[in-house]
């Protein structure tokens, strides 16, 4: 699993700006779901869901191309349903 920690400013993936934040503490953001690299029992696969979480709450940014593909890789990097507070759908695939 990718992780990226960061203590201030704002957050940006790509090109995209995906949250400004005025931070108080640190937040983790980990790489639940790709189709490049390939972390230690991670499925790689088409798609993206990104683990965002701080102190107060943890977002799912996107779920993947493949249900299964992202539960597998949540339970593969010790991931619960049950801690995410908020998901976050950036597009349709229809």
């Amino acid at each position: 699993m990718q992780n990226l920690l960061i203590s201030s400013g704002t957050l940006i993936l790509g090109s995209n700006q995906v949250s400004s934040l005025e931070l108080k503490d640190a937040i983790k953001v980990s790489m639940l779901y790709n189709n490049i690299g390939k972390a230690e029992d991670m499925i790689s696969e088409w798609g993206l869901s990104i683990l965002i979480e701080s102190a107060t709450e943890t977002v799912l940014f996107d779920t993947g191309g493949k249900s299964e593909v992202l539960l597998e890789n949540m339970r593969a990097s010790d991931t619960s349903l049950n801690k995410i507070s908020k998901v976050v759908i950036s597009h349709d695939h229809w």
